[in-house]
C-alpha cells in the first residue's frame, strides 16, 4: 500500500471541511477524487501534504505516518506536489496589461491582484520574466515554469489553458534550462520584489487556511 487515509477530519479555523475521509492507494494505481466545488478535494490534498494538518484521523505513506509532518519532511519522502495556478492565473504569460478589463463572469474581475494599479505595482516581475525570455528566445510564461521546475524534481506544475498553442508553448517550458547562478539571480530580485494585492477577495481568502 502506498497510502492510506484514515478517517481524517479537518478545519479552517472553526469550520469543519472534512469528515471522516478514507481511502488508499495501492501501487500501480490511480485515485480520482470527484466532487463539487467546495467538496473538499483540495483541503485533502492539502491534509496529505501538510499544508493543512487534520485535527483527527491518520495518514500513512509506504508504512511511514505522515499526519502532523511538516510539508518539508513529507516532501522528501517522494510525494509529488502540482502547483495550483502556476502561472498566476495568467498574469505571469505577461499578456495582461495594467490596462486590462475582465468580463464579469471572468474570476479575476473580483481579484485584488488583477486591479490595475496592481497590474501596474507587480510590473517589475514580468520586467524580471521578460529579461529571461529574451536571453533564453522563450516566452515569459516558460520561464516561469521553466523556474518552478528547476527548485524541486517532485514539484509538477500543470498550468490549465483551452488553446493548443498556448498548450505547446507551455511544454516548450520542459527544455528551458537556468543555470545555477541565474537561478540564484532570479532568487535575489525576486527577494527584492514585493507583490501588490491579495491572491483572493478577503473571504475567499479565509477559505484557503493560509
Amino acid at each position: 500500500m502506498i497510502l492510506e487515509v484514515k478517517d481524517i477530519h479537518t478545519y479552517y479555523g472553526t469550520s469543519h471541511i472534512l469528515f471522516g475521509i478514507s481511502f488508499e492507494v495501492k501501487e500501480g494505481e490511480a485515485v480520482c477524487l470527484l466532487g463539487r466545488n467546495g467538496a473538499g478535494k483540495t483541503t485533502t490534498l492539502r491534509s496529505i501534504i501538510g499544508l493543512t494538518q487534520p485535527r483527527s484521523g491518520n495518514i500513512i505513506f509506504n508504512g511511514k505516518v505522515i499526519v502532523g509532518k511538516p510539508p518539508y519532511y513529507i516532501a522528501k519522502l517522494g510525494i509529488g506536489f502540482v502547483p495550483f495556478s502556476p502561472l498566476g492565473k495568467g498574469f505571469l504569460t505577461g499578456k495582461i496589461s495594467k490596462d486590462a478589463k475582465f468580463e464579469k463572469g471572468d474570476f479575476r474581475s473580483i481579484v485584488p491582484r488583477f486591479t490595475s494599479e496592481n497590474l501596474e505595482a507587480n510590473q517589475g516581475l514580468l520586467d524580471l520574466l521578460n529579461r529571461f525570455a529574451e536571453l533564453k528566445n522563450a516566452t515569459p510564461a516558460q520561464i516561469a515554469l521553466g523556474w518552478l521546475l528547476a527548485q524541486k524534481p517532485f514539484i509538477v506544475p500543470i498550468p490549465g489553458t483551452t488553446k493548443l498553442h498556448r498548450l505547446e508553448e507551455n511544454i516548450g517550458a520542459s527544455s528551458i534550462v537556468l543555470t545555477n547562478s541565474e537561478l540564484i539571480e532570479i532568487q535575489l530580485t525576486l527577494k527584492k520584489i514585493k507583490i501588490s494585492g491579495e491572491r483572493y477577495p478577503e473571504e475567499l481568502e479565509k477559505r484557503t487556511g493560509l
